[in-house]
């Protein structure tokens, strides 16, 4: 009997959109449900008149494509970083030594748009033998990210995905990421704020950043796999925050909502801190962000009043919309195995 435990999840960098890449680069922790990635094909049913049910020679074989969605927790080691650079299409620029910074503009110019992203899922688990005992999904392209950071508990990424076919294929071995976890409370002996607006700290419970890229699917009448797609619309950058609301105007509460209604734009900083020993953070910066919903708080038994905020990065100019930056021991933009 097949058991999911034992499940293995790899990830590696295509030099051409939709020719696997031969080995995984990237192996990541993966926890229950943490997968949907399907493939399917079309038929092509013609609506016939010559009986009651379509004869079998009438069906044909249409298009073939795989979806689905991701999701795992993080670590400050950067592996989980190569989801975020396909989906802006965009190199991580990575500087220092010991630690190094790693950092993604959200907002550039894609310059690697034409690769994409082969993963590996050996889905037999810890009874599976022999090489073709992995689920190979070629040409694979995110077109929307969510970093979530709870209020007590592990930061996780979701990712929604499209790509080309798949196979059946042998798995590398998997060597496992070894920085700390992202995680809320922070292990820092001298933690940053969670969040900040327009430099000025306040206490939230949570936080959320979306990326969203739109695609258009290409495809050659003459094939059933998908060609290279292509970027085709705007690239939106979100943020959401569930923070205190106090009771007066300068305090969280008053505050969000009179940036909303005066249309006050500010920077954004979400931050999370590793142990201080091991020099790891994450920061996402976005630096010119609006307000665009803001949930006046309401009270709710006897607990703090809360305040849901929405937030929306835009770019002034040539300023990019934002930065996320990772901070760790690893040379690597995305950390190899």
């Amino acid at each position: 009997m097949l058991s999911g435990l034992g499940t293995v999840f790899g990830v590696s960098e295509e030099a051409t959109f939709g020719t696997a890449a031969g080995a995984v680069h990237n192996s990541l922790e993966a926890e229950e449900g943490f997968e949907s990635i399907q493939a399917t094909r079309e038929l092509i049913e013609p609506s016939m008149l010559d009986g009651i049910s379509p004869d079998k020679s009438q069906i044909s074989k249409g298009r073939i494509r795989c979806d689905g969605s991701l999701e795992f927790p993080l670590r400050y080691d950067g592996g989980w970083m190569i989801f975020l650079a396909h989906l802006c299409g965009k190199a991580i620029a990575t500087a220092g030594v010991g630690p190094y910074t790693h950092t993604l503009d959200l907002g550039a110019a894609p310059d690697m748009a034409d690769k994409g992203l082969t993963l590996f899922l050996k889905r037999a688990g810890m009874v599976a033998s022999g090489t073709s005992t992995t689920w190979v999904y070629h040409g694979q392209k995110p077109t929307s990210i969510e970093i979530n950071i709870p209020e007590n508990g592990l930061a996780t990424l979701s990712v929604d995905l499209f790509g080309k076919k798949n196979a059946f294929g042998a798995h590398s071995a998997a060597t496992y990421p070894t920085g700390s976890w992202m995680k809320t409370p922070s292990n820092s002996n001298t933690p940053t704020a969670l969040f900040s607006w327009g430099g000025t700290a306040y206490v939230v419970r949570s936080a959320k950043i979306r990326i969203e890229q739109g695609y258009q699917i290409r495809w050659d009448p003459v094939d059933d796999a998908m060609l290279q797609p292509g970027m085709n619309a705007q690239r939106k950058i979100t943020a959401s925050i569930v923070a205190e609301a106090l009771d007066t105007a300068t305090a969280s509460g008053g505050k969000f909502h009179d940036d909303f209604t005066s249309k006050t734009v500010r920077a954004a900083v979400i931050t999370l801190d590793g142990p201080t020993a091991a020099n790891e953070s994450f920061l996402c910066q976005l630096g010119d962000c609006l307000i665009t919903q803001p949930v006046d708080p309401h009270p709710q038994s006897g607990d703090v009043m809360l305040s849901n905020i929405e937030l929306t990065a835009y770019r002034d100019g040539a300023t990019s919309a934002g930065q996320i930056v990772l901070t760790n021991g690893s040379s690597a933009a995305y950390a190899t195995s």
